[in-house]
């Protein structure tokens, strides 16, 4: 693994040397495929031709071994993105309308996010939030709110539960008193 990684960052960031590297090294096995060819008894015109369609065209060669360095994905990648960024530079007010809707949707998932994790996933900072209970009051098949009197009244007569604690909606307090706060 260490030497792909070393071959891989060496394509990378010697690509000339590596292609001139390669274009040396073709020819040479285009030369030994020939050698071979003159060794099997083929004529001397048609060696050099023979060796070419055997070992396939020279840039198809080069090609497949760009493909085995693994960095191809790197390249092309960097190519999108330059060519990404030319086309929202030649588009200012396109390039506005992007960023603002990204921005706009990566804060509403954002505060979504946070909802949702401050209240479904994270546990309620009580020791055993499964024990919890809401008590009020029923009126026909409405659970409506109670009074801070009967509240206390509850708390001071009460032998099931634990502790008891009281609170009260924004949304009762402007219906009651029919002020906004």
């Amino acid at each position: 693994m260490p030497s792909k990684l070393r071959t891989a960052l060496r394509a990378l960031l010697r690509k000339s040397e590596v292609e001139r590297e390669l274009d040396e090294e073709l020819p040479y096995h285009i030369d030994q495929q020939a050698g071979q060819n003159i060794r099997l008894g083929m004529n001397p015109e048609e060696v050099r031709t023979a060796a070419r369609k055997a070992f396939g065209g020279v840039e198809q060669a080069k090609e497949r071994s760009r493909d085995a360095s693994g960095i191809r994905w790197i390249e092309e990648l960097w190519q999108d993105l330059r060519f990404g960024l030319r086309a929202l530079l030649k588009r200012p007010g396109f390039t506005l309308i992007v960023a603002l809707t990204l921005a706009s949707g990566i804060g509403a998932n954002t505060a979504v996010f946070s909802v949702i994790n401050a209240f479904l996933l994270r546990p309620l900072p009580y020791p055993e939030p499964g024990r919890l209970v809401l008590v009020g009051s029923q009126e026909r098949d409405n659970l409506i709110g109670v009074s801070f009197l009967d509240y206390q009244d509850w708390r001071a007569q009460s032998a099931v539960f634990d502790d008891l604690a009281f609170f009260q909606s924004a949304w009762k307090r402007q219906c009651r008193t029919g002020q906004r706060d």
